[in-house]
Formats: C-alpha cells, sequence, structure tokens
C-alpha cells in the first residue's frame, strides 16, 4: 500500500508542475455519474459509499458523498452500469442498468430509506432525459446503431450525419475525404474538425484533417458529434469535433467474424469499355475482418474482473476498373514525318523551321520556311526526344486523327489494399486506480496493376488522379490510467502518440535517367535517380515522369484531467500539451527535372498565336531545383 501511495504522490506532483506550464483543460471523452443522498426528508446524508460496477466487467469503483451529500464518479468508458448506495441506518439503494455514453454527464440522486444496511431497495428508472451537468450540443451513435448498420469497410465517420445540421462525406478508414465532415455550416473541409480516437488527437498535422488511423465499425464502442457548446477541452476546433471511443473486453468471450465480396463474374462491363471495345477489366471488393474480446485468461493468471484484452482486424481489397484515353505518337511522327498528320481542325499539318527565321535589322520577326511535305530532317531529330518517344505506346485506333484527337485508348485496375488493426487492454489495479493501453496500426496501398505503359505520370484529362502509387503505414498509441486520489479528488493522466507515413512515387520513380540519354549535369543534379517529367499535354498526349513524396510527421500528446467535488460544486480542469513533428522532403514535381512544350518554334510566326493551327510540340522550356546551379 505504502508504493501505490508513493505513486500516487509522486503522479499528483508531476502533474502540478506540468500544469502550471500548460493551463489548459484536456480533451475527455469518457463520462460521469454524479448526484445528491438524501433520507427520506430530504435531509443531506453525507459519507455514504456509492459504488459504480460495471455490468461487462464487474469491475467496481467506490467514493463517499462530502459533507452536502454530493458524489462524482468521473472517467467512466462508455457502458452499462450498476449504482449502489450504502450508509448506516439506511437501506440498501441499487440501480441497474444505468447507460453511460460518451461524455455523458449523468445526474443520479438517491432517497435513502430508513432501515438495516442488510436490506436493499431497487430503483427503477431511465436514464435522464436533460443533462443538467452538461451544456455540450451533439450526437452519440451508439453501438446498438453501429450493429445494425452496413459499415464493413468503411469509416464510422460516416455516420456523423445522424446528427442535424451535419453534412457528411464517404470512403473508408483510410480515405483523404472520411473528415471532410460540415458541422452547421463549419469548415469541416479545411482541417476544421477535431478528431480524437480514446480521447488521443488523431489528426495529421497540416493534411486537411487526415485522420491517423481509424477503428474499424465493430472495435468501436461509441462516437459523439459535437456540433455546437463545446466546454474547454474542445478548443481546437473552428468546425465540430468528433469523439471515438474504441471497443474494450468483458468477463463473457465474443467477437465477431465478417466477409462482403463483389465479383467480376457477377459485373457487367462498363459503358466506356464497351463504346471502346475494351473486354471487362478485371473487379474484385474483399472485405473481410473478425474482432474478440474477453478476459485475459493465462495459465497462472485469470483476469476476470480485472484484465481485458479486445483485437479486432479488417482487410480491405477493392480493385476497380481503370480506363483512360489520349493522342499518342504515330510510327510516322516518331521519325520526324508528320505528312499524315493532321492539325486540329482536320486540314494537314504545317510546321517551320525555327532554325531558318529571318529578322530585320531591329531584330523583329519577318519570316521561317517550312520544312518541306512536314518531314523534319533526321539531324534535326534530337537524341532525348527520340528516346522519350520510344517510351510512348502506339496508337490503338486505326485511322488519321487529328492532334487533339484520340488514338490511343488503355485499360487497367486500380487497386486499394488496406489492412487495419486495433488492440487495447484494460486493467484495474485496484478500486482506486485502473489503467488502458490502445495499439492501432493501418497499412494502405494503391497504385493501378499494371500501369498503362512505364514511365506513365498523367494524362490531359485526368492529371495525375488514379496513376501513381500511395503507400502509407500509419501508428497510433494510447495509454492512460485514472487514479483515485479520495471521494472528491479524481485524475486521468494520458498519453497519445500518432504517426503518419505515406510514401507517394509516380511510374517513373525509380527508373534509370539515362535510358532516356539525358546529358549527365541532368542526371548528376536530379534529386532522385528517376525520369524527369516530359509534359506534352498541350497536343493531348500523356506526359512522363516522376514524382517523389515521403513524409513521416508525429504528433506526442499529454493529457492530464482533474475532477475535484467542492461542496455542491464540481471543479474540471486539466491540460492538453501536443508536440507536432513535422518531416517531410517534397521537392515538387521539378526536382528530377520538369520539361514543358508547346507550339511557339515551329509556328509560322512564334509571335502571332491567333488563327494558327499549325506548328506541333517542339520547343521547350526547363524547370528544376537544380536549374540554379548549371
Amino acid at each position: 500500500m505504502k508504493c501505490l501511495e508513493s505513486y500516487i504522490s509522486l503522479a499528483a506532483l508531476l502533474c502540478l508542475l506540468f500544469l502550471a506550464a500548460t493551463p489548459l483543460k484536456a480533451q475527455e471523452v469518457r463520462g460521469s455519474i454524479l448526484g445528491r443522498v438524501t433520507d427520506p426528508s430530504g435531509s443531506l446524508v453525507p459519507g455514504a459509499t456509492i459504488t459504480v460496477t460495471n455490468e461487462g466487467t464487474n469491475s467496481g469503483i467506490s467514493v463517499s458523498s462530502n459533507e452536502d451529500g454530493n458524489y462524482n464518479i468521473p472517467f467512466l468508458l462508455p457502458g452499462r452500469y450498476t449504482v449502489m448506495v450504502e450508509a448506516p441506518g439506511f437501506k440498501k439503494a441499487i440501480q441497474r442498468g444505468v447507460v453511460v455514453q460518451v461524455q455523458d454527464r449523468l445526474t443520479l440522486n438517491f432517497a435513502l430509506d430508513v432501515g438495516a444496511v442488510t436490506e436493499t431497495v431497487s430503483v427503477t428508472g431511465e436514464n435522464p432525459a436533460l443533462q443538467t451537468a452538461n451544456g455540450d450540443l451533439g450526437q452519440v451513435v451508439t453501438r446498438e446503431f453501429l450493429d445494425r448498420l452496413p459499415t464493413a469497410g468503411q469509416s464510422p465517420l460516416n455516420l456523423a450525419d445522424m446528427a442535424p445540421g451535419v453534412v457528411t462525406s464517404s470512403g473508408g478508414v483510410t480515405s483523404n475525404a472520411q473528415n471532410d465532415i460540415s458541422i452547421n455550416g463549419g469548415n469541416g473541409k479545411n482541417r476544421g474538425n477535431d478528431v480524437t480516437v480514446d480521447g488521443i488527437p488523431n489528426l495529421s498535422a497540416r493534411q486537411r484533417g487526415l485522420a491517423v488511423t481509424m477503428p474499424m465499425a465493430d472495435a468501436v464502442q461509441e462516437f459523439k458529434v459535437n456540433t455546437t457548446m463545446f466546454d474547454a477541452s474542445l478548443g481546437h476546433s473552428n468546425g465540430g469535433s468528433l469523439s471515438v471511443t474504441t471497443r474494450s473486453g468483458t468477463n463473457d468471450l465474443h467477437g465477431t467474424l465478417y466477409l462482403y465480396f463483389v465479383n467480376r463474374a457477377l459485373n457487367a462491363n462498363s459503358w466506356t469499355n464497351n463504346r471502346l471495345g475494351q473486354l471487362k477489366p478485371a473487379t474484385k471488393v474483399n472485405e473481410e475482418g473478425v474482432t474478440v474480446g474477453g478476459p485475459v485468461r493465462l495459465p497462472y493468471y485469470d483476469g476476470r474482473n480485472h484484465t481485458f484484452f479486445f483485437f479486432g482486424f479488417e482487410r480491405t481489397e477493392n480493385a476497380r476498373p481503370l480506363s483512360r484515353q489520349a493522342r499518342v505518337p504515330t510510327a510516322l511522327e516518331r521519325t520526324g514525318d508528320f505528312s499524315q498528320t493532321l492539325a486540329p481542325n482536320g486540314q494537314p499539318i504545317k510546321i517551320f523551321n525555327p532554325f531558318s527565321t529571318v529578322v530585320n535589322a531591329n531584330g523583329g520577326f519577318v519570316s521561317r520556311p517550312e520544312f518541306a511535305g512536314a518531314k523534319i530532317p533526321s539531324n534535326f531529330l534530337n537524341p532525348v526526344g527520340l528516346a522519350v518517344l520510344a517510351q510512348y505506346p502506339l496508337p490503338t485506333i486505326s485511322g488519321n486523327v487529328p492532334i487533339g484527337g484520340i488514338n490511343w485508348t488503355g485499360s487497367s485496375t486500380f487497386t486499394t489494399t488496406t489492412k487495419n488493426y486495433q488492440a487495447r487492454v484494460d486493467h484495474q489495479i485496484s478500486s482506486r486506480q485502473r489503467l488502458y493501453v490502445r495499439f492501432s496500426a493501418l497499412r494502405h496501398f494503391q497504385s493501378p496493376t499494371p500501369n498503362f505503359f512505364e514511365g506513365v505520370f498523367s494524362f490531359p484529362i485526368e492529371g495525375e488522379t488514379d496513376v501513381a502509387n500511395d503507400y502509407r503505414r500509419n501508428h497510433s498509441v494510447a495509454i492512460d490510467d485514472t487514479i483515485t486520489f479520495s471521494s472528491t479528488l479524481v485524475a486521468s493522466f494520458r498519453y497519445g502518440f500518432t504517426r503518419t507515413n505515406i510514401n507517394v512515387s509516380a511510374a517513373g520513380d525509380g527508373l534509370d535517367p539515362a535510358i532516356l540519354k539525358l546529358p549527365a549535369i541532368i542526371i548528376n543534379n536530379q534529386f532522385d535517380k528517376a525520369w524527369p517529367v516530359f509534359d506534352l499535354a498541350v497536343d493531348g498526349a500523356p506526359s512522363l515522369g516522376s514524382r517523389s513524396r515521403r513524409s513521416v510527421n508525429d504528433i506526442h500528446a499529454f493529457l492530464a484531467n482533474f475532477n475535484k467535488l467542492l461542496g455542491n460544486q464540481t471543479f474540471r480542469f486539466g491540460a492538453d500539451y501536443r508536440l507536432l513533428r513535422w518531416n517531410e522532403p517534397n521537392p515538387g514535381t521539378a526536382a528530377n527535372g520538369r520539361f514543358l512544350f508547346n507550339k511557339t518554334l515551329t509556328r509560322a510566326n512564334p509571335r502571332n498565336f491567333i488563327g494558327q493551327c499549325n506548328g506541333l510540340v517542339a520547343s521547350w522550356s526547363a524547370a528544376d531545383d537544380w536549374w540554379d546551379r548549371l
């Protein structure tokens, strides 16, 4: 007992020092039960023992009413509880089935009957409809709702629109849009909402509200959408606040197993593929998961009533059809022969020699000669340009397609695979101390499989959408220690850690730039050894290139909450300290070289763009971080 008292004293001292440095109230997602104990005449009953027992775990917490008959039991996990009140000279009062939800502050008053303490009075009644101890407005989505709704593979936040005035987005637990939630018109799409899991901050820094880890729906006990009238603990939001609590084990072993799938054999071909003569692509959606929770039972330890575990795993794989279309260089055009090429207006294209431009005495443009038959001599062809053109696929649509039209189509499969892990352990050390530890991990990988062709960077219409590889390895850890210092002072100390690890790459990343016959001065000054971006989109061609982006962003959160009952008043105070570390080498699309092409140098008049349909992509400019060092 002396060790426990020393530990509690040390924890209190450290927290007081912490509060002195950071006087802010920390966010708390658990609930409270409070009230007053009186006798039949309405007189106050001090010193009554109030015990709150979780009906799932049979673990209890006891406090005594103060001199004004008041009691307060905070930091209760969402669930069903039995409340028992005992006092000498009075019958024991018991109320079962008290439901505590996220951030509840339930008021339960007891009027004890005179009699022996061995006698019991069962109190019946529902939870108070009006929580007079709490001014927050919000909506709680309970476990019962989650059990009855189709949530496999989806983020639980998609159900936030059950609250009035809330408009949600969609997507799975790794979706960039899962927190695009407008609450009463708030700016949820630009980091406006605060999201916590078990009271731990769960948003990646500077990531547009991206949730680091989000438990699968079967691992969520409840979550609450706070719409307005926040208290000080929710001050990190300029929109709304969403508080998620994960499930914990109970004395009964329980679990779930589920499978959901969509197969290519059950689907029809898309309208676009039918129009383009493409076969039905491979489409597969698999969503499977398992959860299990219960008491920790080992050969020499029985954790019933004390130690509980909960584990969840969910895997989703979504392989959906992907199609693109563009104009690629024909076999003749790759040799400099544009005699069969049509301008966008359907007329034969004319190409002018930029190296034979005639200027006047003042340097003004006069004229430039036309290449005969729209054929560029072989000695004018640049080896880098020829090497780049060789990476493009040949047309798949026959006929003489004008520049800006479509002579190539391709289909692929865009595959997204997600693995979601959740593990939690709760342990009741004594009636005065309880703690829990939660670990979450998220694995996410998406890419076109296979890619349309080697080195493709973007397409004229869709841009870079669904072309790059996106690999994420996110983690979250929560540790909470709740200590009852006395019947009137209870504290919770919490540490949280989240890591967002994102690696985005294009098809040109990792490819040898020497294949494109680039000069050594470019290759030696690249950020990564990869293909530079060659942007020919002005004529409807796909772009080639690379773009590497890596980010490892951490949040350390230190939180402390105190509940102090003093007379008829309950004081809540605490601290919320967050350390954000942003680590991202994101040099942009020009880090390995970027070449932008247009028609200026092969027009009849490079300064007159009005009414001209001649010329083709020939001139270029380069932009890069290394360019200034050349």
